[in-house]
């Protein structure tokens, strides 16, 4: 099977929980990490990836909630 699958188990959005597994499983195999080292690289590496794109979101939701919307009658 391959890696892709073993990673859409799981059901949370952008495979949260089963990439990083996943991935450090790989790293501790594949790469000769250190057990202990290879969830926290994991770890780090998610959050930068997924934090830019939940800071933009945020930024972006923010700008457009304070900008004036059209006027609707009631």
């Amino acid at each position: 099977m391959p890696v892709a699958g073993l990673v859409g188990f799981s059901p949370l959005p952008g495979g949260i929980g089963g990439v990083e597994v996943v991935l450090s499983g790989l790293l501790v195999t594949l790469a000769g990490h250190d057990p202990a080292v290879a969830p926290a690289a994991t770890l780090l590496y998610r959050l930068s990836t997924l934090g830019t794109f939940l800071v933009a979101g945020a930024l972006a939701a923010g700008v457009l909630t304070a900008l004036p919307g059209p006027s609707r009658p009631i």
